[in-house]
């Protein structure tokens, strides 16, 4: 079975807060997201996450960015 996409209409901007690359922004592509087979955004296919680079705040922070804007309606998966 095919990942289901996220859809909205910009990328998912953040800036971080971890201490060695504090007020750095991170943009991800829609692209690079989609959903898990529990309704979760699953961002493992963007290259910071995958390669393991984010620290640990900005590590936290993501998930929770993520499900905050599915919440809100600004991300979404495409009606079927």
């Amino acid at each position: 079975m095919a990942a289901t996409p996220v859809i909205g209409l910009s990328p998912v901007t953040f800036l971080s807060e971890d201490a060695n690359t504090v007020g750095s922004q991170f943009q991800i592509p829609l692209a690079v997201l989609k959903f898990d087979s529990k309704g979760v955004i699953d961002p493992s296919d963007w290259p910071p996450v995958k390669a393991k680079k984010l620290g640990t705040k900005d590590s936290k922070l993501l998930p929770l960015l993520l499900a905050d804007l599915l919440k809100r309606g600004i991300l979404s998966a495409p009606s079927p």
